[in-house]
């Protein structure tokens, strides 16, 4: 009947059976808990890591400001390579890759 309920006896006892641990149901409850541990206590999980491997740590950046914008840094060939793939993709594709500018 369409009213009536179905029982799947689905239930949060299974982890500690035998039955819990067939199929995918394992590696789902892993990464659950391994999720949740990076979820709450990443942070804290990070500093630990910085602390053993200082390398991991990402420092304060300098960035170049004189560097070209894109197109002004490759060389002809580069460019003319470019611009030949956009009209091969607007051709053929019906599409663009690049904006007009």
């Amino acid at each position: 009947m369409a009213d009536d309920i179905y029982v799947t006896n689905h239930t949060i006892g299974k982890v500690f059976t035998g039955e819990g641990w067939e199929g995918i149901k394992w590696p789902l409850l892993a990464t659950f808990i391994v999720l949740n541990l990076v979820w709450y206590f990443g942070e804290l999980i990070s500093k630990c890591l910085y602390k053993c491997m200082p390398s991991l740590e990402v420092g304060d950046i300098e960035i170049d400001e004189s560097i070209d914008n894109y197109w002004k840094s490759l060389d002809e060939e580069d460019r003319k390579w470019s611009k030949k793939e956009e009209e091969n993709v607007r051709q053929n594709l019906g599409t663009r890759l690049l904006t007009e500018d």
